[in-house]
């Protein structure tokens, strides 16, 4: 697959921001601004950034539709000056679009909360330190192309500042959080409720089994001694479920009968396991 390289060169800034600025970003229309960035220095030459969200962005109503967006990624138009600059940014129809002259402003977001709070409208940068980090920004359109879109040049976090309006914006998300998700309602008629199988299905089958077949009835001791040594005749060695089921005889009775003709191995490596005695083992030849 190709990969377009040609914005390669371009720095790009990755920002994170809150979880209910990425929920109004996803409701906006395309190239909607949605809010502007005033980069100052102060009297150390330490680089402050505040973040001001538009109007249109604090109005917008959470629970109207939201227009689909492929990523978190911004446009943004830098006017550069000597001390200060501001930004402007705009909702992208793409995954990541182009930018203007020095700077852009791509974002990574967390997944979005549901709240009809009004949200603040200020907000601060706090960037990091990426000096020991080589993190880049790629995208990819409808038609599944690839592209750089440019290397990052600086890591940030959008923070609120925490007044009395982001206050109650907390208290409200986590008043919403606490609410039970299931309440009791009050019915006016009785519902048929169903007792659950208390009885695993393999059981019932089993009993189902046993019911068909009856109860076993005793048959002739030499009948069953008959069968018993035609079964060993085939193989030395069974255990009791397998001439219960050879001799569909009761297991009581059965090891009655094995006990006379039979010996019982209680250790490996034939443990658990029945075997004709020696007298027995060639009653084939004193029948010829």
């Amino acid at each position: 697959m190709e990969l377009d390289c040609q914005n390669a060169a371009r720095g790009v800034w990755l920002v994170k921001v809150p979880k209910y600025i990425s929920q109004r970003w996803a409701k906006q229309k395309p190239m909607t601004e949605i809010g502007r960035l005033n980069i100052t220095r102060n009297t150390s030459g330490k680089m402050e950034v505040l973040f001001n969200l538009s109007e249109q962005v604090i109005r917008t109503d959470p629970n109207e539709d939201s227009v689909p967006s492929s990523s978190s990624s911004i446009k943004t138009s830098t006017n550069k000056s000597s001390s200060s600059s501001t930004t402007t940014t705009s909702v992208p129809t793409t995954t990541i679009t182009t930018v203007s002259t020095s700077s852009s402003l791509s974002t990574k977001t967390d997944k979005p909360i549901t709240t009809t709070t009004s949200i603040p409208a200020e907000h601060k940068f706090a960037v990091s330190n990426i000096n020991h980090q080589t993190l880049a920004i790629f995208s990819q359109d409808e038609n599944s192309k690839l592209a750089l879109e440019g290397q990052v040049v600086q890591k940030g976090e959008c923070r609120p500042i925490g007044d009395a309006h982001y206050m109650n914006l907390k208290k409200e998300t986590i008043r919403r959080a606490s609410q039970p998700t299931k309440i009791v309602q009050k019915l006016d008629r009785a519902i048929n409720n169903f007792k659950p199988i208390n009885v695993h299905r393999s059981e019932l089958n089993e009993d189902q089994r046993k019911k068909n077949e009856g109860k076993k009835m005793r048959d002739d001791k030499e009948i069953v001694q008959n069968t018993l040594f035609a079964a060993f005749e085939k193989h030395q060695y069974y255990n009791i479920k397998d001439l219960e089921r050879l001799t569909k005889q009761p297991v009581p009775y059965l090891k009655e009968i094995l006990k006379e003709i039979c010996n019982y191995n209680a250790k490996n490596p034939h443990k658990n396991m029945w075997e004709l005695k020696p007298q027995f083992r060639h009653y084939g030849k004193n029948n010829q």
